[in-house]
């Protein structure tokens, strides 16, 4: 019952992180992370295949 409510609260929406794809709640309405180490990862590997195009 408690899911059913997280899911429809838009409040603190349930968000799939965009590095791991783990299923967290958003403490902000802006948050794509499920940390700041899968922000730090998502970032670097970004950094890096930048680098290998250029």
């Amino acid at each position: 019952m408690m899911l059913s409510f997280m899911l429809t609260d838009n409040d603190n929406p349930i968000r799939l992180c965009r590095h791991c794809t783990k299923a967290f709640v958003a403490n902000r309405p802006s948050a794509v992370f499920c940390s700041p180490w899968c922000k730090n990862k998502y970032n670097v590997y970004k950094s890096r295949s930048k680098d290998k195009k250029e």
